[in-house]
């Protein structure tokens, strides 16, 4: 029985990450609008940020082997009706799985001009559409992978920690060749300040605040802010930072703190705008749907301005190196340093604020951080260490390199992600010792880097746990 048009509009999407994450679709008989084969190897990974509904699933398209990522809609003329056309966060996407066809519906193209192949969910389903609905609350939602028996679990807990130990390394060697491969065209200051900005970014804003970090290079804002006092200097770095963002108006429409605030940062920001010829990003570049206070790109950038002031003199390098070069330090000490040497307190503005556009009185917060431990340790694992292992490396220093390993194999754990808590309910499913075994960022990487090499991939017979 064909389904009114009220009570088609009416399915909720979640119900369809549901039929396409529990797999409820004739598998060995799947074909595109376009008649060509498809088979699902991986469905991928439910995404709860903005960008697609699932990432990184794998499929097959008449015999080709395509990775990427998975949009899902009621109707197929949704595509275009969400705007994902014009939306390059969408240029990964290898399916569009949409529950009916529409009309004249026109084929999804993603902003680059690439036309995705579309599966009418509806043509394929194992039961029917009412006696699906019923599963939606009685089945498990969508998850990262769906917990098995995994080959590492049987290892002795000793093995297991040495094998997320040596592919933490591994991961942090990968993540300094990326560093690395930039040095002959940018100094390890600028690799630095790059690299804080992208991770304040992370994760859906870290093209935006990269895209900035090139903007707004160091040898562009430096000799303005060395030649001020602290006050004037960080008054500079938010009206640099927030007006090349696309962040800072003249006629502000907040309360009057907002108003004050753009109205005193206004000036400066159009006489360097007009010095340096910067075309400032657009607003919508930003996103702030479904981020915490704590992460939004404003907190980040006035986190990011504090903390080029208070490194205008030395650079960032200079005073991390003495840290790990000062002897009489121990490591535990050492890495309590380096994650307390980015944490920046809100200050003026931003004790009351998150954002320019909403009332400071209705926004109302107690002092906290710009830049917390958390964040402040994410900085460190996956900017610090790395872009130090590049420097060691390149200038020859065994020993600083010897003191980077004993801190990274001793630093503390970061904060879980849904890779890290799916993990440990996956490789370590029927071990009791969990807290004991992942309470380091190293073991936490290596547990990441064994996902994104095998479980992701679902290659769990050539998987480490094999060995």
């Amino acid at each position: 029985m064909e389904l009114s048009l009220q009570k088609r509009t009416s399915i909720a999407e979640k119900f369809l990450y549901h039929i396409w994450d529990a797999g409820h679709l004739r598998m060995n008989d799947l074909y595109t609008t376009n008649s060509e084969r498809l088979e699902i190897i991986s469905k991928g990974r439910w995404n709860v940020d903005t960008g697609p509904d699932f990432k990184g699933a794998l499929i097959k398209l008449n015999g080709q082997l395509l990775k990427g990522d998975v949009e899902i809609h009621v109707q197929e003329n949704d595509w275009y009706a969400h705007g994902h056309h014009r939306d390059p966060i969408y240029d990964n996407v290898i399916l569009h799985a949409v529950l009916w066809t529409t009309e004249n519906a026109k084929q999804a193209c993603t902003k680059s001009g690439k036309l995705i192949p579309t599966l009418i969910l509806s043509d394929f389903l194992d039961e029917s559409i009412g006696r699906l609905q019923t599963h939606v609350d009685t089945e498990p939602q969508p998850s990262l992978t769906k917990p098995k028996a995994c080959l590492l679990n049987r290892k002795p807990e000793f093995q297991i920690i040495s094998l997320l130990e040596h592919w933490g390394i591994e991961r942090l060697r990968l993540k300094k060749e990326r560093f690395q491969e930039e040095t002959d065209y940018f100094s390890f200051n600028q690799l630095l300040y790059q690299g804080f900005m992208e991770a304040l970014g992370y994760s859906v804003n870290r093209r935006p605040f990269l895209k900035l970090a090139f903007k707004l290079p160091l040898d562009l804002i430096i000799p303005h802010l060395k030649s001020r006092d602290d006050l004037q200097a960080l008054k500079l770095a938010q009206a640099l930072l927030f007006g090349a963002a696309g962040l800072l108006v003249e006629d502000s429409q907040g309360d009057s703190e907002t108003k004050a605030f753009h109205a005193e940062l206004w000036p400066i920001w159009q006489k360097f705008r007009r010095m340096y010829h910067i075309q400032p990003m657009l607003p919508e570049e930003w996103q702030f749907f479904r981020l915490r206070p704590n992460n939004f790109p404003t907190m980040r950038l006035a986190g990011m301005a504090s903390l080029l002031v208070k490194y205008a003199h030395q650079g960032f390098l200079k005073p991390i190196l003495h840290i790990f070069q000062t002897p009489e330090l121990k490591t535990e000490k050492i890495c309590s340093e380096l994650q307390n040497c980015l944490i920046v307190s809100s200050f003026e503005f931003w004790l009351t604020h998150y954002r320019f556009d909403v009332d400071g009185s209705v926004n109302s917060r107690h002092p906290g951080n710009l830049i917390g431990k958390e964040k402040a340790r994410e900085m460190v694992v996956n900017v610090v260490l790395p872009v130090i292992f590049a420097y060691a490396e390149q200038t020859g220093d065994h020993e600083l390199l010897n003191r980077l390993k004993e801190v990274y194999l001793c630093f503390p754990l970061l904060e879980e992600n849904k890779i890290t808590r799916e993990m440990k309910k996956q490789v370590l499913i029927t071990n009791k010792t969990s807290p004991k075994i992942i309470n380091t960022a190293c073991r936490q990487q290596g547990l990441i880097h064994i996902y994104k090499c095998f479980c992701q991939n679902w290659q769990c017979e050539t998987c480490v746990g094999n060995a």
